[in-house]
């Protein structure tokens, strides 16, 4: 872990995380949210209802690697996601798909932060979800995403 310990913090919703924190990480879609990891203050949010103990770990492995929140690589933050994802997967056998994370991560890829365009995200994506091992599950949600 860090240096300083983590605070874990629930909230009731999305809009509970303070401002910055939101804006440092870019978060767009404030519904989908269930947690966030917040460097400057050592908080990890969790939304009720929404963040399951997989949550708590994937946010956790991305505290403890001190991940950018979203690094200058985008494909660095296709891994990143993913490999916090399977970090979660192996504490707790959750979660079994990732197919609205992908679409999220895709999303960030494609339109909103990076701007890389809906192949290249895709192909990106597929390139972290191999590099990461990734249960045969989260290989047939990808192929979802990539029909989508």
């Amino acid at each position: 872990m860090g240096k300083e310990k983590i605070k874990i913090k629930w909230v009731n919703n999305g809009k509970d995380i303070p401002l910055k924190a939101r804006e440092k990480a870019n978060v767009y879609k404030l519904s989908d949210l269930a947690g966030l990891c917040d460097f400057d203050t050592s908080t990890l949010y969790l939304v009720r209802g929404l963040a399951g103990k997989w949550v708590e770990h994937h946010e956790m492995y991305h505290y403890t690697k001190r991940h950018p929140t979203k690094p200058r690589n985008p494909k660095h933050f296709a891994l990143h996601e993913l490999e916090a994802n399977m970090y979660a997967y192996k504490k707790t056998g959750q979660p079994a798909h990732i197919l609205m994370h992908l679409k999220g991560v895709w999303q960030d890829l494609a339109f909103n932060t990076y701007k890389l365009g809906e192949r290249k995200a895709k192909v990106l994506i597929g390139q972290a979800l191999r590099e990461v091992k990734a249960p045969q599950s989260w290989m047939e949600d990808y192929k979802k995403l990539l029909q989508w």
